[in-house]
This record gives C-alpha cells, structure tokens and sequence, in this order.
C-alpha cells in the first residue's frame, strides 16, 4: 500500500495566529512510503458509531473496505459511520472526517459530502485551490470556508485517483484547531491508498552532477529567481564531499549592488542546526548530557508547570516536543530590552498547547533556552550566557569548520561590508526593503535564529554534516555518534516528517532528507541534503518568506540527480500565482482611513505581554508604533470573520490583523486570533 500525500495548505493552521499575510507552502512531493501493517478483519472495526482509542486499539485507522488508511494520533479517536469514518481530537472539539467515494469530480464530492457529516453547518467558500496534481493523481482540490464570528473553523480537501475520491472534511472551533494543528497534519497528510504507484529512489544513488546536469539546474535557478522576484539568491551544492555549484544571482542591494557567494545574509532558524551540533560537542566532551534534566545546570530555567519543568531534558529543550508553543510576537515587540536571560524567563508564562511529548510544537524560545543551557554547562555564567554562548560557537563549531565569515554578531556582519539589504513582500507581491535593525530581533534568540553567514561558508557546513562531523580539511569537529543523534526523529510533523534536534527529518521518495529553513523578516535559508545519497543544497536569499522559492530549487536539484518526473516547477507556478491572486486580494479589501472614526483611539496603550505601542494620527494615517517598528494600518472587511479590522500595511510586518474596539468602558486593541491573542488597553 503507497501512501498518497494530501495536499492541505491549511491557511488556518500554518499562517499565524496574528493573520500575518504568508504565502501558501508549494504542495508536497509524492515521496514512497513504508509498507504499512496489514489491514486488520473487517470484524475488527468499530461498529457504527463506536469509538476506538488510536493509540490502544490500533496503529491508525483501516478503511473496511480496504480503500484506504490514515495514522492517527495519541489520544484521538475514531468513529465509524456509514460511509465514512470521524477522527475526534482529544477534547472532542475537532473532528476530521475521511471517506472514499466512486465517481465525479473532487468538487462535487466535497458539496455533496458536508451534508452528509454535518448538515447544520453554514458553508461560504472564501478560497478554492486546485494545486497541480502529482504523479498518480489525477485531480486536487482544496476550499477554505468563512470562520464566522464564533471562530469555527472548516476546510474541505480532496483528490482523485482513476475513479475514485477521497476526502478529507476538518470542522472544529478556532482554538483547538491551533493548537494541535500538527496532528490534524499528521492524519491528513498520512491517508494511503493500495494501487497508487509513486517514484521511488530508495536505496538508489544520485547521478553525478556534470556540466549538462549543472547547466539545466542553473537554468531551473533562474527561472525560480525570475518568477518568485526575488532581490537575490547564492546557491551552493555538494556532492560527494565536493563542492559542485556554487553561484549567486540577483543583487544585494536592489539597484546596482550584485549578490556574490561571499555575501552576508541572516539564516534564521537554520542556526537551530548549528546551535544542536554545539551541543553534540558538549556531549563529546562530557560536560553536557542529553537526558540530564535542564534545571540541574540551569536552575533559573522553568516552565509554567513546575512539574514538568523538573522533567525537561537537555534534548527535549530542542525537539519541539515539550507542548510549549510558538510565541514570537513577545519577541518581537520587545527585542531592544530582552536579553538571553529575559528569553529563558519568559517561557514561565507560556501556556502549553498539548501534554508533554504529545505533538510537534515549535518554540524559538525553548531552542533558544537549548543553547543558553549549554553555554552554562561549558562555564558561562548567568548574566553572560550570550557572550558564552557566541564565544562557544565560534570556537568549537565555525572556527574548527573553516566558516570564516559566519558570524552572529550584527555588528561585524554590517561592519564587514558585505550584508545584503532584507527585503519583504509588499502590497503589490513585489519585495521592498525593510529596516535592517528590525533584524535584531533575533538578539535575544541567539541559538534559534541569529547567525549571519554565506554560501562559502554554509557548503563547508553541509560538508561537515555528510562527513558525520568531520570539516572539509579533514579534522573532526563532532562525533558521529553525538552529530547523528541529532538527526533522530523525536516528534511526528505529519505522516512524512518528523522534527529530530534541531533538524526536520523527512521521507522525500524513499531517501531521508535532513532539513531546515529558516526566516527573518527580510533573508530566507534552506538547507537540505540526503546522507545516503552524499547530496546538500544551501539556498540563502534576501527576500523574506520566500519559502516557496527555496524549496522549488531544492527539489528542482533532487528531481535533476535523480531523474525523476518534474514537479517542482509545476508547483513553484502554482504557488506564485496564489500568492499574486491573495495579495491582490487583500488590497483590493483595503479602505481609506476615516479620521472621525478612528480618532478616539489615538494614545498610548499597554499590554501584559508586549508591552506599549502609541497610535497616531497623522496626514490621514493611522500609525501603530511598538517602539521596535511601526507600521500604517488600514481598515477592511476580514474575510473570515465579516468583522471590520485594521491591517499592517509597512514593512516590516505586512497583514498583521487587529480590532480597534470599546469594551467595559475602556479602548482597547485585539491583535491576533484564537489562542494567541494580545489585548492593549488605552493608558491615555
């Protein structure tokens, strides 16, 4: 049985909880999966109606009729209806609905299908997708339904093979749906099916890559830079322990200043790759250990459960498997007074998303707190773990590497001359420069997200990675033992991905791929190799949230090496043109300010968490100012909820969504939906 990869954007559950503008993830290769376990008796299935627990009863859910099945998470249950089973989430406020049909179109299997699960629900399509369908499929579709008010969220997805659709129907409330958005990923993306054939290239060894494969690779980059409208890009490519591309196209600074492999750009969280691999280090030299519990060398290190926070171990700080969720808005509004210290301390407040150990749950801070800990296992004292953290770094993992130019100081970066300019994607999908200083909200996250480096450097990098810890000129930096430990999947992503230390471990067509992204407002890095196969990808780019840019070539490279169907270009298409057709969307919604409405709400207001932001009105513009940044914001109609919000429109955060509002006599602000949401209250 091939596993068949549902393509879901899930706009709810991958954009942000603030309704930040991003554009939708390029749609996921078909890659082989394992044989699953037989298919249990009929006999054994739930009767109609009968609950089954996933975890007790059964590795995941087998269709009766044997068309399908689909992993399901710790914790869920299913219920087996006629014609169609429910997964339910934990506290029965989820529900994804699987089924089977024979016949027609996608479309009209999804209209005729909700009634069925649900007929009192009140269905208006905001968006329909059909991405390009795979190798074995013959048709995709996607609808995303209003919200509403009440915050409920629906969303249909389904496919075609020969003469038969399947579905996948999410209905649950708003809050929920964030939280364990990873494992409605996880089924959804699990769904197999017995006859599909798929490419496979496990066990199979890339072609070299020579001057005719390198030339339609360069060309397959520059078709990805025109179309995405990137400022600029540098690509390195390794194989074999060589480095066997390495090219920068597009500029630096848009106007006459030309990218080079030897430009600065910020990698993000990429740096979570590095930060693991000091780690490993430590662990080498037994000053740190993996399963030592974090309070025993950082005492100032806690949770909200104080519990748990006696449990945490030096690796579950860097496996995103704690339940702490993502919360990066406390970051970023307050990034010029935080220091490393301050980062740790603030995961006190953070409110878990799911149990311990449960689902993926993705935290800058606990990554960050990772490398925090470690430089207080190597002698640094609280009060100075950046200074020890940054020194450790350039001292057992850039300098023993050779990455001379790799750096996570600011300073010398822009000092050095040779930073490129972030830029961000405007109101118009074209980029436009961000301040470079808004950059540095990252400081405090050092070990997450902070380091500055370039395609020399980062093809060094991946060697060393392929080399299981050993640099290019031969020394060993890191044990293969350690390095590769960090490559070990802790949590499940979805069906296909899981996130090991630090690093995204993923099928891609049989072959493991070890991976990671990363973004700041204005770069974007992807960083990518497959072990087996002694083949890595750098893509590093001065344009933010360019994503989909960076994984068409990677996958561009890997359909090349292994001389598959092409897909990549096919999808990169795809995800160019949803993200024109909902930017143009979203500023045709955008209104005129009207002074005498937004007047009263002009002042200075505060927030437990994020502390003051002034608004100003001035010409005719509404001005948020968070003292970190500050932006415009426009009024519109929310296309989800039918509710009037006002939008950032300025770099260097485009789409942030907020209410103006009166409540109990006082003027506040909304930022955010669902579960992250922040309140300002007016102080005068």
């Amino acid at each position: 049985m091939k596993r068949l990869t549902l393509v879901v954007l899930y706009v709810f559950l991958v954009s942000s909880a603030f309704s930040c503008r991003t554009s939708p993830p390029i749609p996921p290769d078909e890659p082989q999966a394992e044989e699953p376990a037989d298919t249990p008796e009929q006999s054994e299935q739930p009767e109609q109606g009968e609950e089954s627990n996933a975890q007790e009863d059964q590795p995941g859910y087998q269709d009766p009729q044997g068309r399908f099945s689909a992993p399901i998470p710790e914790n869920w249950s299913v219920e087996q209806r006629e014609g169609y089973a429910t997964a339910v989430g934990p506290d029965k406020k989820i529900k994804l609905h699987m089924m089977a049909l024979d016949g027609g179109k996608v479309a009209e299997a999804i209209e005729q299908m909700w009634p069925k699960v649900n007929p009192d629900l009140e269905l208006e399509a905001t968006q329909t997708l059909n991405p390009p369908a795979a190798q074995g499929l013959e048709e995709i579709t996607v609808v995303n339904y209003k919200m509403g008010k009440e915050g409920y969220v629906k969303q249909a997805s389904g496919w075609r093979v020969g003469n038969t659709v399947y579905l996948a129907l999410i209905e649950g409330e708003l809050v929920p749906v964030q939280k364990r958005a990873s494992q409605l990923q996880l089924i959804a993306s699990g769904f197999q099916k017995s006859t599909m054939q798929q490419e496979s290239i496990a066990g199979k060894k890339p072609a070299k890559l020579d001057k005719e494969k390198l030339a339609k690779f360069d060309a397959h980059v520059a078709q990805m830079v025109e179309l995405f409208g990137v400022p600029g890009a540098s690509i390195g490519v390794v194989q074999d322990g060589e480095v066997v591309y390495a090219k920068a196209f597009g500029e630096r600074k848009m106007g006459g200043e030309p990218m080079t492999t030897d430009t600065l750009m910020m990698v993000g969280s990429t740096s979570k790759t590095m930060t693991t691999m000091l780690m490993a280090d430590a662990v080498d030299e037994g000053k740190l250990e993996w399963d030592k519990a974090a309070q025993l060398i950082l005492p100032e290190f806690s949770v909200k459960d104080p519990e748990i926070s006696k449990k945490i171990t030096v690796e579950n700080l860097v496996c995103a498997c704690t339940g702490v969720p993502r919360r990066d808005f406390e970051i970023f509004f307050n990034f010029n007074d935080m220091s490393a210290e301050d980062t740790i301390e603030s995961l006190e407040t953070f409110e878990f998303f799911t149990d311990f150990g449960e689902a993926f749950q993705y935290s800058n801070q606990m990554v960050a707190t990772g490398g925090y800990v470690t430089a207080a296992a190597l002698g640094s004292e609280y009060g100075k773990l950046q200074d020890g953290y940054i020194a450790a770094m350039d001292e057992r993992i850039f300098g023993p590497i050779g990455m001379k130019a790799t750096t996570l100081s600011f300073d010398d970066a822009i000092g050095s001359g040779k930073a490129a300019t972030p830029y961000v994607l405007g109101l118009d999908a074209t980029y436009e420069p961000t301040p470079l200083d808004v950059e540095r909200f990252v400081v405090p996250l050092a070990p997450a997200g902070a380091v500055w480096s370039n395609t020399d450097d980062m093809t060094k990098y991946i060697i060393t990675q392929l080399n299981k810890g050993v640099a290019p000129d031969g020394k060993r930096v890191v044990s293969a033992e350690n390095l590769t430990h960090t490559w070990k999947p802790q949590v499940e992503i979805n069906a296909l991905a899981s996130y090991g230390l630090g690093w995204i471990v993923a099928d891609y067509k049989g072959q493991t791929m070890i991976s990671h992204g990363g973004n700041t407002t204005g770069f974007t890095s992807e960083l990518a190799f497959l072990p087996d196969a002694g083949l890595g990808i750098t893509i590093l780019s001065n344009g933010g949230a360019a994503n989909n840019f960076s994984q068409a070539i990677r996958n561009g490279l890997f359909e090349l090496a292994f001389d598959l169907e092409p897909q990549a270009s096919k999808n990169a298409q795809f995800a160019h043109k949803t993200t024109v057709e909902e930017t143009a969307k979203m500023k045709k919604r955008l209104q005129d300010i009207d002074p005498k409405a937004v007047k009263s709400f002009v002042g200075s207001y505060q927030s437990d968490e994020l502390g003051e932001v002034t608004v100003s009105l001035k010409d005719g513009k509404l001005v948020v100012d968070a003292g970190e940044f500050a932006s415009a914001v426009r009024p519109m109609k929310s296309e989800q909820t039918g509710e009037l919000v006002y939008t950032t429109v300025d770099p260097p955060v485009i789409g942030a969504e907020m209410k103006f509002e009166e409540k109990d006599g006082k003027k506040i602000i909304e930022l955010g939906q669902g579960v992250v949401s922040y309140t300002f209250v007016k102080t005068q």
